[in-house]
């Protein structure tokens, strides 16, 4: 993996252990919770909201993925 590479998933795992980011899932994860489908008037209403809760998805799930990676694109510089 080149140095590039490497420190932008090292400034991601560090961004990682800051509080800002525990209280940034904590604040998703009650805005995922509120969201009721019988509340949602119409069907425009429907993809923006289903668009809301893939942004949230993907961040709540950003740690893992990039924990992954990381560990994938490693494991092919020394294979």
């Amino acid at each position: 993996m080149d140095k590039e590479l490497q420190k932008y998933y090292e400034d991601r795992f560090t961004m990682f252990t800051t509080k800002g980011w525990k209280d940034l899932l904590v604040d998703i994860e009650k805005i995922k919770s509120s969201i009721k489908v019988e509340d949602i008037p119409d069907e425009k209403t429907l993809f923006a909201r289903r668009g809301e809760l893939r942004i949230m998805n993907w961040i709540l799930t950003l740690k893992d993925v990039s924990e992954q990676t990381y560990k994938d694109l490693d494991n092919e510089d020394t294979v």
